[in-house]
């Protein structure tokens, strides 16, 4: 099956056309999806045969006229993973399940902090845990969940993980539909029911739990050789065009 246009463009805005063989499975079965012979009748798919989008299958532009791509760290041929994941985030509506990104590094200074920054300008209302309480991420999660991005995510389901249990909870819960948490409200004095379905990246040091890593699209990074060249991300110049693309792709989905 070709790789749609859309698609194509956010690889050649993070510099990596998107490889179509890379898949154990078709991305739509992955997220509970129709895949197949049959015609597709997500609302992801309608929306693409009956609703092009402005500037359909054209890259950014420089002022001066060229291609103005993105440099992701270096991320072992994960671009094009990394890539669906950040449009699956914009047709959440669409998904049965929610697969989550994990950027794994073997060690500090990989630039997995870095990717999680370009996922964060580019995908649908990105929420950044640090320093978040539990009761904070779930009370975040509603009917249009924001896409959760969890930094040192080791810290959550290592040795040092005492006290995040009810984070690790929604993020084991949170992949599946219909796995709502229950919590008491003694100042209600009743039983409140959360939703937890919401997309989320985590990165961090090592492989996370099985739990999570079989449920997930897993990048892994490593430090970059000393001949390879990784133009710098600058928060102020480059973010401004993330959020153009994540513009583009709330429209490709409306």
């Amino acid at each position: 099956m070709a790789t749609p246009p859309e698609t194509r463009t956010i690889g050649n805005h993070l510099e990596e056309p998107v490889n179509t063989h890379d898949h154990h499975e078709p991305a739509g079965q992955h997220l509970g999806a129709e895949t197949g012979t049959k015609t597709d009748t997500t609302p992801l798919a309608t929306a693409r045969r009956h609703r092009p989008w402005p500037g359909r299958g054209r890259p950014a532009r420089r002022p001066g006229g060229g291609a103005a791509p993105l440099r992701l760290p270096a991320v072992g041929g994960g671009r094009g993973r990394v890539t669906l994941w950040i449009a699956a985030t914009h047709a959440q509506p669409a998904w049965a399940h929610a697969p989550r990104l994990v950027i794994r590094a073997p060690e500090k200074r990989c630039g997995k902090s870095r990717l999680l920054d370009v996922v964060e300008g580019a995908c649908h209302q990105p929420f950044i845990t640090v320093n978040a309480t539990a009761a904070a991420v779930y009370r975040s999660i509603t009917q249009d969940p924001p896409t959760m991005l969890v930094d040192e995510a080791d810290t959550i389901f290592g040795p040092k993980a005492d006290g995040h249990e009810d984070l690790r909870g929604l993020l084991n819960a949170g992949h599946q539909r219909n796995r709502p948490a229950k919590r008491y409200d003694p100042h209600k004095n009743r039983v409140e029911t959360i939703s937890t379905f919401a997309m989320a990246a985590l990165a961090g040091i090592g492989r996370m739990p099985d739990t999570i890593e079989d449920r997930a699209v897993v990048v892994q990074m490593r430090r970059r050789t000393p001949t390879e060249q990784v133009a710098p991300y600058r928060h102020r110049r480059d973010r401004p065009r993330l959020q153009k693309l994540s513009e583009r792709l709330k429209r490709m989905v409306a």
